[in-house]
């Protein structure tokens, strides 16, 4: 997981497999993710399941960053 949607941009964080994130944004083939960030914190604490009017920087209590989106298997249900 990257700091920017860049293969040379600063190594962020080493997600397991299967760990399970929020698509927030794109930039071609870079997908922009928020995760939660420790054991005691669930997917939904992350506090952004709700649309906002105006794109803007994750500020919430997860993690977030760039991911190269052929990396990502998408789940629905």
């Amino acid at each position: 997981m990257r700091e920017l949607p860049d293969e040379y941009a600063r190594k962020k964080d080493d997600l397991p497999p299967r760990t399970l994130v929020w698509l927030c944004d794109a930039e071609g083939e870079w997908q922009g993710i928020v995760y939660p960030s420790g054991e005691f914190q669930e997917l939904q604490d992350c506090r952004v399941s709700s649309p906002i009017a105006e794109p803007r920087a994750y500020a919430g209590p997860c993690k977030s960053g760039w991911v190269q989106a052929n990396r990502l298997q998408l789940v629905a249900g």
